[in-house]
Protein backbone atom coordinates (compact mmCIF):
# COMPACT_ATOMS: atom_id res chain seq x y z
CA UNK A 1 0.00 0.00 0.00
CA UNK A 2 1.73 2.96 -1.18
CA UNK A 3 -0.25 4.97 2.00
CA UNK A 4 1.23 3.09 4.67
CA UNK A 5 3.91 4.07 7.61
CA UNK A 6 5.83 3.18 10.03
CA UNK A 7 6.47 4.42 13.25
CA UNK A 8 8.79 3.34 16.08
CA UNK A 9 10.08 5.73 19.05
CA UNK A 10 11.33 4.31 22.23
CA UNK A 11 12.26 6.21 25.50
CA UNK A 12 14.40 5.13 28.13
CA UNK A 13 15.18 6.71 31.81
CA UNK A 14 17.93 5.21 34.20
CA UNK A 15 19.00 6.60 37.32
CA UNK A 16 21.97 4.40 39.94
CA UNK A 17 22.57 5.70 43.10
CA UNK A 18 25.69 4.13 45.07
CA UNK A 19 27.14 4.10 48.25
CA UNK A 20 30.28 2.64 49.80
CA UNK A 21 31.36 3.61 53.33
CA UNK A 22 34.02 2.36 56.06
CA UNK A 23 34.40 3.07 59.50
CA UNK A 24 37.61 1.71 60.88
CA UNK A 25 39.70 1.43 64.36
CA UNK A 26 43.50 1.67 63.73
CA UNK A 27 47.07 1.32 65.42
CA UNK A 28 49.91 3.04 64.44
CA UNK A 29 53.65 2.47 65.05
CA UNK A 30 56.81 4.46 64.25
CA UNK A 31 60.00 3.16 62.77
CA UNK A 32 62.60 5.42 62.54
CA UNK A 33 61.83 9.15 61.48
CA UNK A 34 60.72 8.52 58.01
CA UNK A 35 58.63 5.00 57.78
CA UNK A 36 54.68 4.42 60.22
CA UNK A 37 52.94 0.96 60.16
CA UNK A 38 49.16 1.52 60.04
CA UNK A 39 47.19 -1.69 61.00
CA UNK A 40 43.55 -2.04 62.35
CA UNK A 41 39.82 -3.43 61.53
CA UNK A 42 37.53 -1.75 59.23
CA UNK A 43 33.39 -1.81 58.84
CA UNK A 44 32.25 -1.54 55.28
CA UNK A 45 28.77 -0.88 54.00
CA UNK A 46 28.02 -0.78 50.42
CA UNK A 47 24.61 0.24 49.07
CA UNK A 48 23.13 0.68 44.91
CA UNK A 49 19.82 1.25 43.44
CA UNK A 50 19.23 1.60 40.05
CA UNK A 51 15.58 2.45 38.62
CA UNK A 52 14.83 1.80 34.84
CA UNK A 53 11.77 3.58 33.41
CA UNK A 54 11.00 2.43 29.69
CA UNK A 55 8.41 2.95 26.96
CA UNK A 56 8.55 1.06 23.25
CA UNK A 57 5.85 2.69 20.80
CA UNK A 58 5.56 1.35 17.48
CA UNK A 59 3.09 1.49 14.74
CA UNK A 60 2.35 0.42 11.14
CA UNK A 61 -0.10 0.41 8.73
CA UNK A 62 -2.68 2.57 6.35
CA UNK A 63 -5.87 4.22 7.09
CA UNK A 64 -7.84 0.69 7.14
CA UNK A 65 -5.67 -1.74 8.67
CA UNK A 66 -3.29 -0.66 11.59
CA UNK A 67 -1.24 -2.12 14.29
CA UNK A 68 0.15 -0.11 17.14
CA UNK A 69 2.22 -1.58 19.88
CA UNK A 70 3.35 -0.35 23.17
CA UNK A 71 5.39 -1.49 26.05
CA UNK A 72 6.10 0.35 29.62
CA UNK A 73 8.47 -1.52 32.06
CA UNK A 74 9.66 -0.13 35.39
CA UNK A 75 12.84 -2.21 37.01
CA UNK A 76 14.57 -1.46 39.94
CA UNK A 77 17.42 -3.22 41.43
CA UNK A 78 18.88 -2.68 44.75
CA UNK A 79 21.81 -4.31 46.40
CA UNK A 80 23.57 -3.86 50.17
CA UNK A 81 26.44 -5.11 51.58
CA UNK A 82 28.37 -5.38 55.02
CA UNK A 83 31.14 -6.78 55.98
CA UNK A 84 34.79 -6.21 57.23
CA UNK A 85 38.10 -7.50 57.68
CA UNK A 86 41.55 -6.11 58.69
CA UNK A 87 43.75 -3.48 56.42
CA UNK A 88 47.49 -2.97 56.62
CA UNK A 89 48.95 0.49 55.34
CA UNK A 90 52.48 1.90 55.64
CA UNK A 91 53.90 5.48 55.37
CA UNK A 92 57.26 7.05 54.04
CA UNK A 93 57.64 10.92 55.74
CA UNK A 94 59.63 12.87 53.22
CA UNK A 95 59.04 15.70 55.91
CA UNK A 96 57.01 16.19 58.74
CA UNK A 97 53.97 17.35 56.92
CA UNK A 98 54.32 15.80 53.41
CA UNK A 99 53.94 11.31 53.03
CA UNK A 100 53.25 9.16 50.86
CA UNK A 101 51.19 5.51 51.33
CA UNK A 102 49.84 2.42 50.53
CA UNK A 103 47.39 -0.03 51.60
CA UNK A 104 46.27 -3.63 51.28
CA UNK A 105 43.39 -5.14 53.24
CA UNK A 106 40.68 -7.96 53.44
CA UNK A 107 36.88 -8.02 53.75
CA UNK A 108 34.64 -10.51 53.94
CA UNK A 109 30.93 -9.09 53.21
CA UNK A 110 27.02 -10.66 53.26
CA UNK A 111 24.80 -9.34 50.92
CA UNK A 112 21.64 -8.92 49.64
CA UNK A 113 20.22 -8.06 45.81
CA UNK A 114 16.76 -7.50 44.91
CA UNK A 115 15.11 -7.01 41.75
CA UNK A 116 11.67 -6.10 40.86
CA UNK A 117 10.23 -5.59 37.15
CA UNK A 118 6.84 -5.06 35.51
CA UNK A 119 6.19 -4.69 31.91
CA UNK A 120 3.18 -4.16 30.17
CA UNK A 121 2.21 -4.84 26.38
CA UNK A 122 -0.81 -3.45 24.51
CA UNK A 123 -1.17 -4.87 20.94
CA UNK A 124 -4.15 -3.04 19.07
CA UNK A 125 -5.10 -3.84 15.41
CA UNK A 126 -7.59 -2.10 13.51
CA UNK A 127 -8.96 -3.89 10.04
CA UNK A 128 -11.48 -3.00 8.33
CA UNK A 129 -12.87 -1.16 10.70
CA UNK A 130 -12.57 -3.50 13.58
CA UNK A 131 -10.87 -3.04 16.66
CA UNK A 132 -8.76 -5.90 18.83
CA UNK A 133 -6.50 -5.43 21.46
CA UNK A 134 -4.25 -7.80 23.65
CA UNK A 135 -2.80 -6.64 27.07
CA UNK A 136 -0.30 -8.72 28.15
CA UNK A 137 1.47 -7.93 31.76
CA UNK A 138 3.96 -9.54 33.13
CA UNK A 139 6.22 -9.05 36.95
CA UNK A 140 9.02 -10.61 37.91
CA UNK A 141 10.61 -10.57 41.66
CA UNK A 142 13.21 -12.18 43.04
CA UNK A 143 15.93 -11.67 45.80
CA UNK A 144 19.64 -13.38 46.39
CA UNK A 145 22.01 -13.58 49.12
CA UNK A 146 25.90 -13.71 48.78
CA UNK A 147 29.07 -13.61 50.44
CA UNK A 148 32.22 -12.44 49.14
CA UNK A 149 36.13 -12.53 50.25
CA UNK A 150 37.89 -9.26 48.67
CA UNK A 151 41.98 -8.98 49.00
CA UNK A 152 42.80 -5.45 47.89
CA UNK A 153 46.78 -5.36 46.97
CA UNK A 154 48.35 -2.23 47.04
CA UNK A 155 47.34 -0.82 44.06
CA UNK A 156 46.95 3.41 45.13
CA UNK A 157 49.78 5.87 46.16
CA UNK A 158 48.33 7.94 48.55
CA UNK A 159 50.11 11.35 49.27
CA UNK A 160 49.26 13.00 52.84
CA UNK A 161 49.59 17.09 53.33
CA UNK A 162 49.55 17.68 57.24
CA UNK A 163 48.94 21.79 57.89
Amino acid sequence: DPNSTNTSSIDENTKTQTGNYRLGLFHSKQFGKRWRLLYGLDYVMSTSTTKTSKNNVSSSGSSSNSFKSETVSNSTSKSSSMGGGPFLSIQFFINKNFSIGTESSYYYQLGKLTENSNSTNTNTAIQFGTQTSTVTVTNFNTTQKATSAQVFIPSSLFINFRF
